[in-house]
């Protein structure tokens, strides 16, 4: 985590997929779309990124990131391909 020069918290986080595939921001064969949100304050909006991923589907470990205005506790929602 860390604070921007505009005050915003940056947070990054890494997922490793325990299974074989990815997890991912959107997929066309599904309306799901790979989201956080934060149970106490419902009315942010926070954007979820995908900043890497390594190119397999063998347990790939992947790395994203979301922009908060605040210090909250969220929960990262993705999706699977």
């Amino acid at each position: 985590m860390r604070i921007r020069d505009d005050g915003r918290l940056v947070v990054n986080f890494r997922t490793e997929a325990r299974f074989r595939g990815q997890f991912v921001s959107e997929h066309s064969s599904t309306d799901n779309r790979a989201m956080v949100m934060s149970a106490a304050h419902p009315e942010l909006q926070l954007s979820l990124n995908l900043i890497r991923s390594e190119a397999t589907y063998n347990n790939p470990e992947q790395k994203w990131s979301f922009v908060s205005d605040y210090a909250v506790s969220a929960t990262a929602k993705l999706s699977l391909t």
